[in-house]
C-alpha cells in the first residue's frame, strides 16, 4: 500500500484503497462491516493511509526543506508565514504531490519543523498515530 504513496496518495482512487484497508483491519480483527476502525487503528499502531501518506510527504518535504525558498527569502517583514516554504503558483505544479506535501508541512506546528530529520518522523508519527485522520485535510 505504500509502495510510491507520495506520489499517488493524493489522487481521487485513494479514497477506494483506503476503504480496502478499513475492510482488511476488520477481517483480521473479526470487526464486524458497521464496526469503527479507529479504535483499531489507535490500539495496534497502525497509520491509515492518509497518515502514511501525510507522513511521507512531510518527510520529503523536510529532507528538502533547505533547497526550497521560504517567504522571508522574498521580503524580511516580520509576518507569521515568513517561515513556511513558498508553493509555486505555476499551474502545473498546482496538482503535483510536492504543492499538496508542502501545504501539509506548512500546517504542521514549529516544534515539529525544527527537529532533525532523525528526530522528525518518529515525532510526526505518534502525532499521526495519535489522530488517526481519515481525510488529507
Amino acid at each position: 500500500m505504500s509502495y510510491g504513496i507520495v506520489y499517488w496518495g493524493f489522487s481521487s482512487p485513494a479514497s477506494e484503497i483506503f476503504l480496502l484497508q478499513k475492510r482488511a483491519l476488520r477481517a483480521v480483527f473479526g470487526f464486524g462491516r458497521r464496526d469503527s476502525c479507529r479504535t483499531l487503528f489507535k490500539d495496534n499502531n497502525i497509520l491509515t493511509l492518509y497518515g502514511q501518506v501525510i507522513l511521507d510527504s512531510c518527510v520529503l518535504i523536510h529532507k528538502l526543506q533547505n533547497t526550497l525558498s521560504r517567504h522571508s527569502d522574498y521580503h524580511h517583514y516580520p509576518t507569521r508565514i515568513r517561515d513556511n516554504i513558498v508553493i509555486s503558483r505555476e499551474r502545473m505544479f498546482g496538482k503535483s504531490f510536492l504543492s499538496a506535501g508542502i501545504s501539509i508541512y506548512n500546517n504542521l506546528p514549529s516544534s515539529l519543523k525544527s527537529l532533525s530529520n532523525e528526530r522528525f518522523k518518529p515525532a510526526l508519527k505518534e502525532v499521526l498515530l495519535n489522530s488517526c485522520p481519515y481525510s488529507i485535510q
